[in-house]
């Protein structure tokens, strides 16, 4: 994406591409990929699905993926008004051009965010009116077990699990590409494979009432599309150099997959069925992941991951290991989703090692027989011990889930979520002996395809409403925070988690009027859904109870989880007997069907390991895994053996789209990376000790940028540059390094002025003129007469204002026009070049003119050191 464009935008950081592990450039005759992730590129960027599958595809011959996310609504609005198409991180590939593009389904209030990237991309929304010049629009994820609501926009969907699946798809694709055969003859290749469904292939007609619909299949297909999935995660391909992206991101860290599926069946619980049977990743290939995704990124927090990680039966002795190599780094480890219950004390003390990272427990129901109901058969003094344990180990905050709307809930089942969120935080404040803070985090059932409560009603918008009322006036004056979600945005999920193919008109509908970003309480625009609504004549309350018989046709009939549908319906009536089924998938089966999908010789299909492979086991490796010894913690080295040195570095380039915490990101992951023995700071967060120069002005180029760096008496100056200057992107280079004096003041007080300079185009954005010389000249002499020095400032309701003349030391006007400044500390500190611009020129130019400013130089107070900037002696020079 252009340069300009990307400066002017709110977080440009998002859009710069060229991330750590990226890649880079397609060879000849590639099949090109776009993998696109219809959310923001913060949320995106956090989905595990999408590193594993830009993996697969990047590890694959002849295919070549690219990644593409929903632009924020600055940057859209700016593509929309210019006519410029949505493009892919990696090359700036026009979408619209790309052979393939495939979306990752993770939630159902992502459908207008599909349409809308087909939009920018200049991609026809349905499938019918596509030719071979578009790409093939393909959809896969949890949502896609329901692919009616989308079915007239997706040319196909991947069901299941798409590590193989995929790539064999694009080969197809790929070869279609070459043949000049129709789109139509690619689409029933597509239907031949087992794990595709192809929607328009699939007939579909409605019975004469509102509720009625009949989807017929092609001929030939006689059984529904079987789920996909992965028999073995140790021989499945797995990111071991992951993306580090330069914005920061939802879940900012490590991820490692340590099992998929679960061996609990909660019966609200959409994964657990998806995800069947429950398999576990051998700790040998956990730690093997863990040590070289964190060399490769330079990460400071690793996360393992699992629907219930608490299960997996070599969690003590992994995350002992993983602790042991990961403290000397100062990496700390996360456990997202630990099941109550499930909390072993010896996991929490090495958790706590480095940091005390979130804990969160999902009680999902306050009372035994509500739980029962939906099978989460959790003891109470079960969550009361994992408080205490906890607070006990200098926990001060928990996170706990629960749900309303739940089958056979009555109002005292929510009154008990005050209760018992209540009993839980009076046991951690005993046992912790001081502060607690509980956050009680409400969320609305929501029924979901493929599980037992898919035939039960879904409660309204108001009754929501009323019991979220109830719980914010309860726990209005407690300690808790209270949190919950917008029941609007519930029922916008339900309509679509068990709509058919009639609801699409329903969402192209929205789209039309300019419905995107559902899921964002500040950008949901519920009374335009009203309209939709009211414009295609469905009811939405008549949508959240769509199924009164259990004999009724379901949209998702031919799609085949594995999980047959006579399971499913005897576990719908045990929870209205508040009747428990025990384990699932581990020591016992209760015959769901599961292991029973996909028995074939295709390598993502096949029954579950029975047990996951233990540390020091003879297990096989992944392809290129070595042995990786052991890490011996190191000692924090003393303040008086440590050596201070001062690195100089420019900012150019992309690089300037960095705010300044995302710049010292970079140069923290990047220390992380070089393995040079830098020192960390003392406390619960512990990272790299640095100081960093005045934070720039985003969009500001710098040929003068400084940071400290403490590390051990081992290092020596050039030998740091050398390691550091690699692990830098583009556009930040480091320029010399130098020792500096422990006891020399800090590297923002010891500096004494900063040159900048100010270059005007020929056109700014905005369509004003460039400045004349005289104008600046006009300019600099109101600011020099104090006409135009003021400056605003607002804080806590008060106004008061600062002369920036004392701070402006030396102004020059060039040919070009060129303006140089020269800035001073003012009032112990060094005022923005923004303020002074703001000043300088005439209102409203500042926004189209900084993308042309550049800090020239700095000088510094008692330092002498000619090669890492000026001392305080120097004037500014006609040379700069």
């Amino acid at each position: 994406m252009h340069l300009d464009l990307l400066r002017s935008i709110r977080k440009p950081a998002r859009y710069l591409g060229n991330e750590r592990n990226a890649a880079r450039t397609p060879a000849k005759g590639d099949l090109r990929v776009g993998l696109a992730f219809p959310d923001h590129y913060e949320i995106g960027m956090s989905h595990p699905g999408l590193g594993i599958l830009y993996h697969c595809l990047n590890r694959s011959k002849g295919l070549f993926a690219e990644r593409v996310f929903l632009p924020d609504t600055d940057l859209e609005a700016l593509l929309r008004a210019r006519g410029i198409p949505l493009t892919t991180l990696e090359t700036g590939t026009p979408v619209g051009r790309l052979d393939l593009i495939g979306f990752s389904l993770a939630y159902e209030l992502t459908y207008t965010n599909v349409l809308a990237i087909l939009d920018l991309g200049g991609i026809p929304l349905r499938s019918e009116e596509r030719t071979r010049e578009h790409p093939v629009v393909l959809a896969g994820g949890p949502c896609a077990c329901n692919p009616e609501p989308l079915a007239p926009f997706v040319d196909a969907f991947v069901i299941g699990e798409a590590e193989y699946l995929l790539p064999e798809l694009c080969r197809l694709v790929r070869e279609w590409r070459a043949s000049g055969s129709s789109r139509g003859e690619l689409l029933r290749a597509l239907d031949r494979l087992e794990s595709v469904y192809v929607p328009s292939l699939f007939s579909w007609a409605g019975r004469g009432d509102k509720r009625g619909w009949r989807l017929t299949p092609p001929a030939g297909r006689t059984a529904p599309v079987k789920r996909a999935w992965v028999s073995d995660l140790d021989a499945a391909p797995f990111p071991d150099r992951p993306l580090v992206p330069f914005a920061k991101v939802v879940h900012d860290r490590i991820s490692i997959e340590v099992a998929r599926g679960c061996p609990h069946a909660c019966r609200f619980c959409q994964a657990s069925v998806l995800y069947r049977p429950f398999r576990e990743r051998s700790a040998r290939n956990v730690l093997d992941l863990a040590l070289r995704s964190m060399q490769a990124t330079g990460y400071e927090e690793l996360s393992l991951l699992a629907l219930s990680i608490g299960d997996c039966s070599c969690l003590v002795p992994l995350v002992s290991d993983l602790m042991l190599r990961a403290e000397a780094q100062k990496v700390a480890l996360s456990l997202p989703s630990l099941r109550v219950g499930s909390l072993d004390p010896e996991v929490v003390r090495q958790v706590r090692r480095v940091r005390r990272t979130g804990f969160t427990m999902a009680p999902e129901a306050a009372t035994r027989r509500l739980r029962l109901a939906i099978n989460k058969d959790i003891d109470e003094e079960e969550l009361l011990r994992s408080a205490r344990l906890l607070a006990g180990m200098g926990w001060r905050s928990l996170k706990l889930y629960f749900m309303i709307g739940l089958p056979t809930e009555s109002d005292e089942d929510v009154a008990a979520i005050v209760s018992l969120a209540g009993q839980i935080r009076r046991e951690a404040l005993q046992a912790g002996n001081g502060h607690f803070q509980a956050t009680v985090s409400v969320s609305s059932f929501v029924p979901k395809a493929h599980t037992p409560f898919q035939w039960h009603r879904q409660a309204s918008v108001e009754e929501a409403q009323r019991k979220q009322k109830f719980l914010q006036r309860s726990l209005r004056k407690s300690e808790f925070r209270l949190k919950w979600h917008d029941a609007r945005i519930s029922l916008l999920e339900g309509v679509f988690a068990r709509g058919n193919r009639n609801t699409s008109r329903l969402l192209e509908e929205a789209h039309r009027l300019g419905c995107s970003r559902d899921g964002w309480t500040e950008h949901l625009r519920f009374d335009l859904w009203q309209e939709a609504f009211e414009r295609t004549g469905l009811d939405p309350q008549e949508l959240l109870d769509p199924f009164p018989a259990p004999d009724d046709p379901l949209p998702w009939e031919w799609v085949d989880p594995g999980v047959s549908r006579g399971f499913l319906l005897e576990e719908y009536r045990r929870a209205c007997r508040a009747e428990r089924t025990p384990f699932l998938c581990r020591g016992r089966c209760d015959r769901c069907g599961s292991c029973e999908i996909g028995a074939n010789d295709v390598p993502w299909a096949g029954a579950g390991k029975t047990e996951a492979a233990r540390i020091g086991e003879d297990v096989p490796r992944p392809p290129g895994a070595v042995p990786l010894p052991p890490e011996p913690a190191v000692p924090a080295p003393r303040e008086g053996a440590l050596l201070r040195i001062r690195l100089h570095y420019c900012k150019q380039g992309p690089m300037v789209c960095l705010g300044h915490l995302e710049t010292i990101a970079v140069f923290q992951r990047a220390i992380r990376r070089s393995g040079i023995p830098v020192a960390f700071t003392l406390g619960e967060h512990p990272h790299p000790r640095m100081a960093f120069s005045p934070a720039l002005p985003l969009g500001v180029e710098s040929l003068a940028e400084f940071v400290d760096l403490w590390l051990t008496p081992s290092a020596r100056p050039e030998a740091v540059r050398q390691a550091l200057g690699p692990e830098l992107p583009e556009g930040l280079e480091i320029l010399a390094a130098a020792a500096v004096p422990l006891d020399a003041p800090s590297l923002e007080e010891s500096i004494a002025w900063i040159d900048y300079e100010a270059r005007f185009s020929e056109q700014h954005a905005a369509g004003l003129p460039r400045p004349s010389r005289a104008d600046l000249e006009h300019s600099v002499r109101a600011f020099q007469d104090g006409q135009a020095s003021l400056f605003e400032i607002r804080k806590e309701g008060r106004r008061s204002f600062m002369d920036l003349r004392p701070a402006v030391r030396e102004i020059r006007i060039a040919e070009g026009p060129v303006l140089f400044f020269r800035i001073q500390r003012l009032h112990g500190s060094l005022p923005s070049p923004v303020r002074i611009l703001e000043a300088l020129l005439p209102p409203g130019q500042w926004e189209d003119l900084r993308t042309l400013v550049r800090k020239l130089d700095t000088a510094f107070a008692g330092f002498l050191g000619s090669s890492l900037g000026r001392t305080s002696g120097d004037t500014l020079s006609a040379g700069c």
